[in-house]
């Protein structure tokens, strides 16, 4: 055990000692050398030409190693990854058809689940899934109203859009996604990663500042046998889930709010921007064409960025959800039909911009909670919040460290329904997790990641369990 510490921390000093050289040596180069804005670079000129036609193809792949040190199952280590393909259209600048875009992003998932090792219930991993290749979104979305009104259609990642916290984006954590008690609710999850469904999702801008959004999905959406994601069964046992949130935003001006967490987490936002309204839809630069290139943001050299007053950026949704279908009603001795299934969250978060010199976000933090029907839910209490700083190694334009808690609370009648004579489970399961992500140019990435769980998987018998993780992200 002492071994695979002292290796976990000789492999981050010289991971950090690699970053400081790297830092110093980009910082002497010139802006266009030091931004390359794909592997592939821009195929002679095509890339471009498909931009400027509305047309973006993207690849994204992104793999990690996660160990898990101390306690949790066993000791040992997983590999896993994901590879994104994804093409997006705007049929504005090649067809009549005003507001009309197209969305498809298909994925492979390969390697074991560190859940294996841990043990744990919220998953130390978001992109842990059983290995697949999939249709993972396929959609079209039609502005209508100047651009007030959206309606969106198809295969459809509810999180894509809905309890969505920017800054909670640099976490590794599964429950800084989507809250545990809403990630596990329903018979097979809600419709977002892995497994996505049918759905139609509105959303209007009333103001500058407040925003409304809300949508009918899949009770239960794709099942795992389910080979490429292309058969969905949409009937009355299954049920719909419904789902809307409020969402109020403040922003002085938008400058580039929280532009450096996970690349797929930004291009599955940005593929659903408004142009007009970009506040509330993470469109932050001005130019429409720069919104549609494939590269995930729009970047400037700090020397041509010029001085710029503090501003703060700051988020408030309240969102609630409803299955219409019937669920097992866990009532300590009998097992009853109880119908339909709730919950209710709320999400703030906010950035703090503190240098004069650099528009970009210094300081932000977030927290998060949620409740949902104890009488059929596993998970009916979570809490969760953390705090990220952007900007640790001044000479390396996007870098984050973070530290974040994530608490979910197992329903005491689930407990009372399938705990034998003599056994016993926690009440709550506690992740912490410490992150640091740096991007090292223009598509690749390197992010270590600590984790502390305590309580793994509500198990009283469970040492609490410590993993350390690598992650890179690789855009093609």
């Amino acid at each position: 055990m002492k071994t695979l510490v002292k290796q976990a921390f000789l492999f981050v000093v010289i991971f950090y000692l690699f970053l400081f050289v790297t830092s110093n040596i980009r910082g002497q180069e010139s802006p266009e050398v030091q931004q390359p804005e794909k592997l592939t670079g821009n195929w002679n000129g095509l890339r471009t030409s498909f931009v400027d036609k509305g047309i973006c193809l993207d690849a994204l792949y992104t793999g990690e190693v996660i160990s898990n040190l101390q306690g949790g199952i066993r000791h040992g280590s997983s590999y896993l990854d994901v590879v994104d393909l994804m093409f997006a259209i705007d049929f504005d600048p090649i067809a009549p058809w005003r507001g009309t875009s197209f969305y498809l992003d298909i994925f492979g998932i390969h390697g074991s689940d560190p859940c294996e090792c841990v043990g744990d219930f919220q998953g130390v991993s978001n992109i842990a899934a059983q290995n697949t290749w999939k249709i993972y979104e396929a959609w079209t979305q039609q502005n209508l109203l100047n651009e007030k009104l959206s309606i969106l259609c198809g295969i459809y990642d509810l999180n894509s859009e809905f309890d969505v916290l920017e800054t909670a984006g640099l976490f590794l954590n599964s429950s800084f996604g989507m809250g545990a008690e809403f990630a596990q609710s329903g018979k097979n999850g809600p419709s977002t990663f892995p497994f996505t469904g049918v759905a139609l999702r509105m959303k209007t801008q009333f103001s500058e500042h407040f925003c409304f959004q809300s949508a009918i999905l899949d009770g239960v959406p794709d099942e795992p046998e389910n080979a490429w994601g292309a058969k969905y069964d949409i009937n009355k046992d299954d049920g719909a889930l419904i789902t809307s949130e409020i969402i109020f935003i403040t922003d002085k001006e938008r400058v580039g709010s929280f532009p450096w967490h996970s690349k797929r987490k930004r291009i599955h936002h940005q593929r659903r921007g408004f142009s007009e309204f970009k506040e509330f839809f993470h469109r932050s630069n001005d130019s429409k064409k720069q919104n549609q290139k494939s590269n995930f943001r729009h970047k400037k050299p700090r020397r041509l960025q010029g001085k710029m007053p503090k501003q703060t950026y700051s988020k408030l949704a309240i969102g609630g959800w409803y299955y219409t279908s019937d669920f097992a009603h866990f009532d300590s001795s009998n097992l009853l039909q109880y119908q339909g299934s709730w919950g209710i969250y709320g999400l703030w978060e906010k950035s703090v911009f503190f240098d004069n010199e650099n528009p970009q976000p210094g300081l932000s933090y977030f927290f998060r909670f949620g409740i949902s029907d104890k009488n059929v839910n596993q998970v009916d209490k979570y809490i969760g919040g953390g705090i990220v700083h952007s900007g640790i190694f001044p000479l390396l334009l996007n870098d984050q460290m973070g530290v974040a808690i994530a608490a979910a609370h197992y329903s005491d009648k689930f407990k009372q329904a399938i705990l034998k004579d003599g056994e016993k489970l926690d009440s709550w399961e506690i992740a912490i997790e410490l992150s640091y992500r740096a991007e090292i140019n223009g598509w690749f990435s390197l992010q270590p990641d600590l984790q502390y769980i305590i309580n793994p998987g509500f198990n009283s018998v469970l040492k609490n369990s410590v993993t350390f993780g690598l992650r890179t992200e690789i855009c093609f």
